[in-house]
């Protein structure tokens, strides 16, 4: 399964051109989002989702915002997974029990 994550600090975004490229491809979702400037905020998007995986492979650079460096991450299709983040920079990990 394939996964998109932020590879650096300040938080997971898209460019306008990944927006228009998504809605093209027929991604509905975009509209409520918040749009500033030249980027977009996705914070309900699932990561991987088939169009923002095939934009984000497509377009390269040109999918990152001011704000992101996105990157395409390769997990296996048979594990609990969930994204961790600090200052926007992610991280895939896998799901584990936790007891206390």
């Amino acid at each position: 399964m394939k996964v998109v994550i932020n590879t650096c600090f300040g938080g997971f975004s898209i460019s306008l051109k990944a927006m228009n490229r998504m809605q093209e491809l027929g991604y509905v979702g975009l509209s409520s989002d918040p749009i500033f400037g030249d980027w977009v905020y996705l914070g309900n998007i699932k990561r991987n989702d088939p169009i923002l995986v095939q934009v984000v492979e497509e377009l390269g650079k040109d999918s990152w915002s001011r704000t992101s460096e996105l990157k395409v991450v390769e997990i296996s299709d048979n594990i609990n997974w969930h994204i961790s983040e600090y200052d926007g920079m992610e991280t895939i990990h896998e799901d584990h029990q936790v007891w206390s």
